[in-house]
């Protein structure tokens, strides 16, 4: 992420597997790849709902789900609700190392959602690190410098002066995740340099609700 990014202008190679993200202004797939050999780090500044729908899609790829929350009243019924099973998604309070692993057949995502701020984890294979900010500020700078790849739902003024510092936004983008529909989100690194709408189905909104960035 040391180079001036336009997210308008780059076209990069689609990935033929991975986390369906959304559709880019073309209507074609932007996918995610979240899961391999090697530890995937992402960081989200966004809503619980985006949050949650990133989770309902892993859990949709077959992943296991662990959330560590300060709020985990707003996580708990998640993955029985996706899955019809209890031993998809685990919910802790804390943010201690899980002892949990990810393989091939079911990787492993950690999602950390401390508000702020991120929190550390030891990196292993087949394991998916997303950090959720609900609200970008300096204390989360470094989350962003750590990511691979960077989702932006609408930010406010103050935050994407922080984002287009710390990911080297051209300054039009800058003024683009300001301006953001509900159902949008901007995407920074990974290959995949662009905005994509989310498009959640009928069964995604019925569970999560609307899409929108609030809590």
């Amino acid at each position: 992420m040391a180079t001036t990014v336009d997210l308008g202008t780059l076209v990069a190679p689609i990935r033929s597997t991975g986390l369906l993200l959304g559709e880019d202004r073309r209507q074609r797939p932007v996918l995610l790849r979240m899961f391999g050999p090697k530890t995937v780090r992402l960081s989200a500044v966004g809503s619980v709902w985006f949050g949650q729908l990133l989770v309902f899609r892993a859990l949709a790829l077959g992943a296991r789900v662990i959330v560590r929350t300060t709020s985990p009243q707003q996580w708990q019924n998640l993955g029985s609700t996706a899955t019809q099973r209890l031993d998809r998604l685990h919910v802790t309070s804390g943010d201690q190392q899980p002892y949990a692993i990810g393989g091939p057949a079911q990787p492993l995502l950690i999602l950390d959602d401390f508000g702020q701020i991120g929190a550390s984890i030891t990196a292993m294979p087949w394991l998916a690190h997303l950090t959720l900010l609900r609200q970008l500020t300096p204390r989360g700078v470094n989350t962003l410098k750590d990511a691979d790849v960077v989702l932006l739902q609408r930010l406010s003024s103050s935050e994407a002066e922080i984002a287009t510092a710390v990911l080297r936004l051209e300054q039009r983008n800058a003024m683009r995740v300001q301006a953001l529909f509900d159902d949008m989100v901007a995407v920074v690194g990974g290959e995949i340099d662009r905005h994509a709408s989310l498009t959640p189905t009928p069964i995604e909104q019925e569970l999560l609700g609307p899409p929108g960035r609030r809590d």
